[in-house]
């Protein structure tokens, strides 16, 4: 219930937004100074005891969180913003390994890509 009326506040609050690929830093600032946002990240807060859910699962230490993580980012998909299930409470230190993590998958996965398009220039197509 609370779930589906966080997703008809974003809406309400917030309208449909077109997401940009090519977004700066500050572009979802904004969202991250209204009520909505900072009501939703307490209770996310709460809801996992104020510790941080990395160093509990993979380190069994009890460590204050500190940021509330998008699981699926703001600006891959803004509809979740405030969906709790969505959300995770970090300490610092995980949250940062968590975006390097990120960053060295999309990474790879863009040189990736660059290969196969170098690769496929290679290939000569022969019509029959």
């Amino acid at each position: 219930m609370y779930q589906e009326d966080m997703a008809d506040a974003v809406s309400f609050l917030f309208g449909v937004i077109e997401v940009s690929k090519s977004r700066n830093k500050q572009q979802y600032d904004w969202f991250y100074r209204k009520p909505a946002w900072r009501k939703c990240r307490m209770i996310a807060l709460e809801r996992d005891n104020h510790l941080c859910q990395h160093c509990l699962e993979k380190h069994d230490i009890f460590t204050p969180a500190d940021v509330v993580h998008h699981i699926v980012y703001v600006e891959t998909d803004f509809t979740l913003a405030l969906q709790l299930d969505n959300l995770i409470s970090l300490c610092h230190a995980c949250h940062n390994k968590v975006h390097e993590e990120d960053e060295k998958r999309f990474r790879n996965t863009k040189k990736a890509k660059r290969q196969r398009m170098i690769e496929s220039k290679k290939i000569k197509v022969v019509k029959l």
